[in-house]
């Protein structure tokens, strides 16, 4: 049983290092955010305007690194596995309940308790919104020997030298050219086409990141054997990030459909 993380009640934020993992993309948050409220029923669509007021989507994707201004720790942003892991260890995978995993299930236990308050509830729901994305990014659910892409470093066309980690949160998704709008459309016309009735299947974020763990493996590092940034990584690894954002959207959407 996870012990309550302090996320809603007061943790204080410390100042961070330098090499503190960093953040998935503002702009990919927003077109996350976007899709996932194109997808909300009636009933949570309701319960934000109650909330928010009648402008509750803007409030929500103008929130979108709220979270990040009030991190507590870089480790909320990961949950990481050793070589060979194929399931969820609260002391091995999440030490202290200080990962992106107990950050979902401390949120959703929140909105889900009618004890909170109103304002609990919405700092709540905005965690919820912003770690839900960053435990479908790959490298977030990495290995815990090179602390999910922290210390494992490529070399770019220009022969400097990057982090896998900001190669997926950061630097990927800013290599695209439209708004985070004109890409939450993009990704919401594609919807007919993906499995989404499979990714909606469990809404257990555990599975979720044994699930990303795996992707990860299969595509980050394997992309990552060359040791280069270049061209050819990134023509590799877009369509995974897109994917992923996608798929993140609409267990999100599908969460917040069973809680609001």
């Amino acid at each position: 049983m996870f012990r309550r993380v302090v996320l809603i009640t007061g943790m204080v934020a410390a100042l961070l290092p330098a090499e503190r993992a960093l953040a998935f993309n503002k702009a990919g948050h927003q077109a996350v955010i976007q899709l996932a409220t194109l997808q909300l029923d009636n009933g949570a669509r309701e319960q934000l305007a109650q909330w928010y007021g009648p402008q509750w989507q803007r409030d929500l994707i103008a929130l979108a690194d709220w979270a990040d201004q009030g991190r507590p720790d870089p480790l909320y942003s990961k949950v990481l596995f050793a070589q060979g892991a194929a399931t969820f260890d609260l002391i091995d995978n999440c030490p202290g309940n200080q990962c992106v995993l107990a950050a979902i299930l401390e949120s959703r236990r929140v909105l889900e308790d009618s004890s909170y308050s109103f304002f609990q509830k919405k700092e709540a729901l905005q965690y919820l919104m912003h770690f839900v994305t960053e435990l479908h990014i790959p490298v977030n659910a990495g290995r815990k020997a090179d602390n999910g892409g922290l210390d494992q470093t490529l070399i770019t066309s220009d022969l400097r030298e990057v982090t896998l980690d900001w190669v997926w949160n950061q630097d990927l998704y800013s290599q695209v050219t439209d708004s985070w709008f004109v890409q939450a459309q993009r990704y919401r016309r594609r919807l007919g086409d993906l499995p989404v009735e499979e990714w909606q299947q469990s809404l257990d974020p555990i599975n979720w990141a044994l699930e990303t763990h795996q992707i990860a493996l299969d595509t980050a590092y394997v992309f990552a054997a060359r040791g280069q940034y270049d061209a050819a990584y990134r023509q590799a690894a877009m369509p995974v990030l897109e994917t992923q954002m996608i798929k993140s959207a609409v267990r999100l959407a599908a969460m917040l459909n069973s809680i609001l």
